[in-house]
């Protein structure tokens, strides 16, 4: 194991207060990188269909969390209901050993944007909380994130869970082979405006193929006074667009030398919300499912 890894788990150790038992690195990450070049051998075809079959699945997972969310669950616990659920279905948790990661699920709460390593530190009643479902099938990879509204949430942070739904739907609808794919982002960027919602601009979607994260990527902001330009998109392809939004027009920081967990700069509060969509010959068709 690296130095830099070692250092991470024993951090680890020191945020839950709970031994080190067999972590998730030594489990599944040498598991996981066979699983990654078997999902690379296969066809198109053959990811697509199962993409078709399972990402519904992915985010009816995510929908079985509200009620863990509302209770208070935390961190720790969360990541413990996803892992028995792809245990069941045959999944793994694809995330453990990726660059270096070393957690299956990362729960960014609030301020956090995404990549936060979870705890058993409990989930406040006014959240924000952001699940990173990224798991791969024995075929396919499948990935969504979901902001889940805490029991007593503000009404600022149902007004930006509101608008980020509808930027996101916006964000879908220009999907079509032939489109540029610069449209996502001008689509998504109108809404967040019209708001009075930033970009996160550090962060963006991304295309799945062989690998889970391929070129090009899907920005999910315009680019002011430029017009739409560059690649097109495909019938087949799977993007998988997503939502970042902030109340103020700050950088975001990256917290520990590892690099992983991504911060609002000012502390306010963030919201991210993806879909898996294919891109067809007339149009599109979603993959996930919008979680609420």
């Amino acid at each position: 194991m690296l130095p830099t890894m070692k250092r991470l788990f024993n951090s680890l150790h020191a945020l839950t207060g709970r031994p080190r038992v067999r972590p998730l690195w030594d489990r599944y990450a040498a598991g996981n990188q066979r699983l990654a070049k078997s999902i690379a051998r296969r066809s198109a075809a053959e990811r697509l269909k199962d993409q078709r079959e399972q990402a519904p699945e992915a985010s009816r997972l995510l929908r079985s969390l509200a009620p863990l969310i509302i209770q208070g669950a935390n961190g720790l616990e969360i990541q413990e209901h996803l892992l028995n659920a792809y245990l069941e279905r045959g999944w793994r948790p694809m995330l453990v050993g990726y660059h270096g990661y070393p957690a299956a699920v990362p729960v960014s709460v609030n301020y956090g944007v995404g990549g936060v390593i979870p705890t058993d530190k409990p989930i406040p009643e006014s959240a924000l909380v952001k699940v990173e479902l990224i798991a791969g099938t024995p075929v396919s990879h499948l990935a969504q994130t979901w902001t889940f509204a805490g029991r007593n949430a503000t009404p600022l942070q149902l007004f930006m869970l509101d608008k980020a739904r509808l930027a996101l739907r916006k964000g879908i609808e220009p999907v079509r082979h032939g489109a540029r794919i610069d449209t996502i982002g001008d689509a998504i960027s109108k809404v967040l405006d019209e708001n009075d919602l930033f970009p996160i601009r550090e962060l963006c979607g991304y295309t799945m193929g062989a690998q889970r994260v391929e070129a090009p990527q899907i920005l999910g902001y315009g680019l002011r006074g430029i017009p739409s330009r560059g690649t097109c998109m495909e019938a087949g392809q799977v993007l998988n667009i997503q939502v970042l939004a902030q109340r103020a027009q700050v950088r975001t920081r990256v917290r520990g030398e590892e690099g992983f967990q991504y911060y609002t700069g000012d502390r306010g509060d963030a919201v991210v919300l993806s879909v898996m969509v294919e891109v067809t010959e007339t149009g599109h068709r979603l993959l996930t499912e919008f979680v609420d």
